[in-house]
């Protein structure tokens, strides 16, 4: 960020940056600021797309311990900081409160606020339960087992169980993250925590994302397999490859998706299409790789077939 920033702050401008930088200003090699700013943009989404895509972003939150991240050996440890975890419900509450209608709970107090006055995370699953033998122990620090208790709410059932949580605090609460769990007759299960942490993380996709987009239109996924958003990860990292190799700049793109409606609204550019008839839609075989037939004609695809959108940030260049 800090090379990055330097494009920016000296373009136009080398003479001056001769005498700052003693002739070692190779880096800085723009002549206007229309012109550094997208070209800057575009190289840090490309560096996002390198280290952090979308499918990593997600395969990180949906870890089975997300403070800590022991679940892999990719060198990633986790949040670690609950304030960032506890923002995130922040804004993820914001969010469910922006879609209702209730005007007492149409707005929130400024983070910092409300932090003074007392939310905390709250694990639905106890940390501290008799019984851990069945699967919910595994989820006890994953996203989708978090939520926040407002100032109001009542914290000292924190170490009951679901049914005992929910008639003592969860009833009673005004936020809206609570009111979306289950009812006490259908209990909590480790099937509807990893739900809602899906839940959770295509909000943050679509609160932090924004940025360059592949789009793969699939007509077909390979049978018995259970799509999940990182199970399509090596597709994703095939995509992103066969882009940078025909990109001038080398961009690496941050968010490859793949759905089985079509690509909709403007900005959207065939990258690749089927060779034999034109269509961008493609039935997948394989989730190790790009293994991919036409769904019209049934060509067989070498190459991934996509369409391409620059983020607002990049429509400049």
């Amino acid at each position: 960020m800090q090379r990055h920033g330097y494009w920016i702050e000296w373009a136009g401008r080398s003479d001056h940056a001769n005498k700052i930088f003693d002739g070692q200003q190779s880096a800085l090699k723009f002549n206007t600021l229309n012109e550094a700013a997208p070209k800057t943009c575009k190289r840090i989404e490309s560096e996002i797309g390198d280290n952090c895509p979308d499918t990593y972003f997600m395969d990180c939150l949906l870890r089975e311990d997300i403070f800590d991240g022991t679940d892999r050996n990719d060198g990633w440890t986790g949040v670690r900081d609950n304030e960032v975890i506890r923002y995130l419900l922040y804004k993820y509450e914001a969010h469910l409160r922006g879609k209702g209608s209730r005007d007492d709970l149409s707005q929130l107090p400024q983070f910092s606020q409300w932090k003074s006055e007392g939310i905390t995370i709250e694990h639905i699953h106890p940390q501290s339960a008799e019984d851990d033998s069945t699967d919910l122990a595994e989820t006890i620090d994953t996203l989708g087992n978090l939520v926040l208790l407002g100032p109001r709410d009542n914290a000292g059932a924190s170490n009951m169980q679901y049914e005992e949580k929910y008639e003592d605090t969860y009833s009673e609460s005004k936020m809206e993250m609570i009111n979306e769990l289950p009812d006490p007759e259908d209990g909590w299960s480790r099937e509807k925590a990893n739900d809602r942490a899906l839940q959770i993380v295509r909000f943050a996709l679509q609160e932090w994302g924004g940025m360059s987009t592949a789009h793969v239109h699939v007509q077909e996924m390979p049978d018995d397999v259970k799509i999940t958003p990182t199970i399509l990860r090596d597709i994703a990292h095939e995509v992103r490859n066969y882009h940078q190799e025909r990109d001038d700049d080398g961009f690496t793109i941050p968010s490859v998706r793949f759905q089985q409606e079509r690509a909709t609204g403007s900005g959207w550019v065939t990258m690749n299409n089927c060779p034999r008839c034109d269509a961008t839609v493609v039935d997948l075989h394989s989730l190790e790789g790009w293994e991919a037939e036409c769904s019209g004609c049934e060509t067989n695809l070498k190459d991934p077939v996509y369409k391409f959108r620059q983020s607002e940030y990049l429509n400049a260049i």
